[in-house]
């Protein structure tokens, strides 16, 4: 008998203990928000004002120019997810800066976005995405020449040199799509599985 009591205490205790974890612990504290901000010195290295125009000669079948036009400069704090909590995972928040300028063409379906985030892994430095075509192309903020593979010293684009250039690959094991980013002038040539070359106007 003594045996069965302890048994059903166990039972009662564990399912009092289950529901409490399932919803999210009565002894969680509440929702904690974490906001990680661009360094300023980072946003030293964002390229654009939000109103700027980038220019293409795009080859392929037929060769023909594409302008791009900034829609604006917006900064908005995308969630990250917990903060790794085993025990209250819901109640650790954290946000990271994200400033981006959309680019949009009335020639071509889709926009090019360029933005600058804090790391989504160490929540401390900045990276640089462009976005375009579904994919998308990361950078760091500040790429050295070494060890860097894809550092290039000189590039020469539509009879223009460009000096400290990073390929960047959305696929970097079969390097697919690949897209040259000047530090200084930002995109100034884009090579595409499709046969598409995109090469930055002056």
């Amino acid at each position: 008998m003594k045996t069965i009591n302890a048994l059903l205490f166990s039972l009662i205790t564990s399912i009092f203990i289950l529901q409490g974890c399932a919803q999210g612990g009565s002894n969680c504290p509440g929702p904690s928000y974490t906001f990680y901000h661009i360094l300023p010195q980072d946003k030293a290295f964002f390229l654009y004002k939000g109103y700027d125009t980038i220019s293409f000669t795009v080859r392929g079948s037929v060769t023909h120019a594409l302008s791009f036009y900034g829609q604006g400069v917006d900064s908005v704090y995308n969630s990250k997810g917990v903060n790794g909590n085993y025990d209250c995972p819901e109640n650790q928040i954290q946000y990271r800066e994200v400033k981006q300028v959309k680019f949009k063409s009335p020639n071509f379906t889709g926009p090019l976005v360029y933005s600058i985030g804090v790391d989504i892994y160490d929540m401390v430095t900045s990276s640089i995405t462009i976005s375009f075509k579904g994919w998308d192309f990361n950078t760091d903020i500040d790429f050295p020449p070494y060890p860097n593979p894809g550092y290039i010293d000189s590039m020469t684009v539509n009879n223009k040199t460009y000096y400290q250039i990073v390929s960047v690959f959305h696929d970097s094991y079969n390097h697919s799509d690949t897209l040259y980013y000047n530090r200084f002038q930002g995109i100034i040539k884009m090579v595409f599985s499709d046969g598409q070359i995109w090469e930055r106007m002056p």
